[in-house]
């Protein structure tokens, strides 16, 4: 039977899966469903499952809604999963009119690649990012 944590966390994980079920048939509105209602106390870490249904409310013109996943704080240090999130963050904010947002979150991203590209051994025989 498990412990409650264990049996809470098999739900989170079983309506994030059916929610990844419903996006391979293409029915994002039933994706939308599920993933809205995951509960974040479940699985604080669970970046992708919340990037996911942040993507699937601005498809959905619920930009406003999909705000609060892309703003989260993801960890203390850069995740590559950080500057996904800013590139959305920038396009949510831009359809909300959020002119200064956007420009933070763009600059963000911007600076991220601009760094990992000058740090990266080599850069010279791939070109600029």
């Amino acid at each position: 039977a498990g412990s409650a944590e264990d049996r809470f966390r098999a739900s989170y994980d079983s309506a994030a899966a059916l929610g990844y079920l419903a996006l391979l048939v293409a029915d994002s509105a039933e994706a939308l469903r599920w993933f809205a209602a995951l509960p974040d106390s479940a699985c604080v870490r669970c970046y992708v499952d919340r990037l996911t249904r942040a993507r699937l409310l601005a498809a959905a013109g619920r930009d406003s809604e999909a705000m609060p996943d892309l703003e989260e704080r993801l960890v203390p240090y850069l995740t590559p999963f950080e500057v996904v999130f800013a590139i959305e963050r920038a396009k949510g904010a831009a359809r909300l009119g959020r002119r200064e947002d956007a420009e933070k979150a763009w600059t963000f991203a911007r600076r991220a690649w601009g760094d990992a590209a000058h740090s990266r051994p080599g850069r010279s025989e791939y070109g600029a990012w």
